[in-house]
């Protein structure tokens, strides 16, 4: 679309709320209604040497956005880090030391393995655990641990926790926890545990989609209308998005192409605009400027002519920065749109963009013999959405002489009346069936995946009708 400044016209007001959790069918997680399992691993409930612990599947957390910054309730299934190697999704910018600047938890949820042991004759000063990668690549070197009251050795799992500790936040892969024991003799025990990473983005709050400005658009209150067949395009529908984090936010937007139907009524119309004497004006002859006197009748009979078929434009989406107007992030061709959001400074309240579909080029609502392209043309006070053709010259006042060179009997013209001939849109509508998008965020490299905090009605627009009316041709 080549003029941008349509799709930042129409920024709604951001919303905020509470999101509920999203399950995922056939991936062995239970979801239910979201409260999760609460279930505690009391000393002495596992053996010793054996690595264990619990996590939430933060895939299950609701997230309230409505303080300003997302506050989650960890409300997932409990996922066991006792046996073989399980997933475990966490959101990344939960999993530091610290808390993040915004964004808070009701309950923390660590990323927390446990052990007990029964060596004998024991050498605290050498207990101690490391993290590495399926392939031996050491994210984090041996660390000391201790045992509290009950005997039990707790190590937690940060992104901070060194540098390389950071890929926690980004690789989705596997990864082992090693815990060493060492007795006074220097005789090392070393257990292992293992979970495949999966890191989910910060969360965005994203508000369903409203109707855009195309369905404000009418031929009664002269609209451009032509932005929606020419290239100009019109907002479809727009959604609020607010950064409440102080993370950046990669995430992929899926529209599919819009569907549904487009009609319209087209009236080719001569108008008159203006007269002109006539000089030298023999009838249906060339005169001395070289210009053919026609006398024919004036074309003033309008033409109609109806089509309508399924949907044939172009979709574009873009993020717009609500304080800015500045386009973030834009696709064409109905193209999956990929973009970054940045992190909300230290500073600065929530930060709001939109979502925003277009739509131009939408040949299901133009006349089939278009070859200039519509725009709107004001003819006598009038405005119409149209083709502009050659201008037509017709003799409208005439009278019969002698023609004193020849002596003979001709009729000659004395006033010219201009007629505009224009292909002008009497009616034009769209039924737009419903549309879905999906968005989908990734940290680092890894493969982006549908957000587990928005559910599928969130992003749905339901089917619509725009009607422009009928411009009374």
């Amino acid at each position: 679309m080549s003029n941008k400044t349509l799709f930042v016209s129409l920024l709604l007001a951001t919303g905020c709320g509470t999101t509920t959790p999203y399950s995922y069918p056939g991936d062995g997680s239970d979801m239910g209604s979201g409260s999760g399992s609460d279930v505690s691993d009391p000393p002495g409930s596992h053996p010793p040497g054996q690595i264990y612990g619990h996590v939430k599947d933060e895939r299950g957390d609701t997230i309230d956005f409505s303080s300003g910054e997302p506050v989650h309730t960890h409300a997932g299934a409990a996922i066991d880090l006792s046996s073989g190697c399980p997933a475990v999704y966490h959101y990344a910018y939960l999993n530091n030391k610290s808390e993040p600047k915004y964004g808070r938890q009701v309950t923390t949820n660590p990323l927390e393995f446990k052990i007990t042991t029964d060596v004998a004759s024991l050498d605290p000063s050498a207990s101690a655990y490391r993290v590495r990668t399926e392939d031996n690549h050491l994210l984090l070197d041996w660390t000391p641990m201790s045992a509290d009251a009950d005997g039990v050795y707790a190590m937690a799992l940060h992104r901070d926790d060194s540098p390389t500790m950071a890929v926690l936040g980004t690789d989705v892969g596997k990864m082992f926890v090693d815990a060493r024991f060492r007795d006074t003799s220097g005789t090392e025990t070393v257990n292992t545990g293992c979970f495949e990473n999966h890191p989910l983005s910060a969360p965005l709050n994203v508000s369903a989609p409203v109707a855009g400005e195309l369905f404000g658009l009418t031929l009664a209150a002269n609209s451009p209308i032509s932005h929606v067949i020419e290239s100009a395009g019109a907002i479809v529908t727009s959604s609020a998005i607010v950064q409440q984090t102080a993370e950046p936010i990669a995430i992929t937007i899926h529209n599919a192409a819009p569907t549904g139907t487009g009609s319209e009524t087209s009236a080719e119309m001569w108008l008159a605009t203006g007269t002109d004497n006539v000089q030298d004006g023999t009838c249906d002859e060339v005169n001395f400027n070289g210009v053919f006197v026609d006398c024919s009748p004036p074309p003033i009979t309008t033409i109609y002519g109806t089509r309508s078929g399924p949907l044939n434009g172009v979709s574009m989406l873009e993020v717009v920065d609500d304080v800015t107007s500045a386009i973030v992030c834009s696709s064409q061709q109905g193209a999956d749109l990929a973009c970054t959001i940045p992190a909300r400074t230290a500073t600065e309240a929530p930060h709001g963009y939109h979502l925003i579909l277009g739509r131009a080029s939408e040949t299901s609502l133009d006349h089939p013999n278009d070859n200039s392209g519509l725009r709107e043309i004001v003819i006598a006070t009038k405005t119409y959405t149209a083709e502009q053709l050659a201008n037509v010259s017709r003799c409208t006042q005439k009278h019969a002489h002698v023609n004193p060179h020849t002596g003979e009997n001709v009729i000659a013209c004395t006033t010219s009346t201009t007629y505009a001939h224009i292909i002008a849109v009497d009616k034009a509508r769209i039924d737009f069936d419903v549309m879905t998008m999906t968005i989908s965020a990734s940290t680092g490299a890894a493969t982006p995946e549908l957000v587990p905090y928005l559910s599928a009605s969130v992003l749905t627009f339901p089917a619509k009708t725009w009607d422009a009316g009928d411009a009374g041709l």
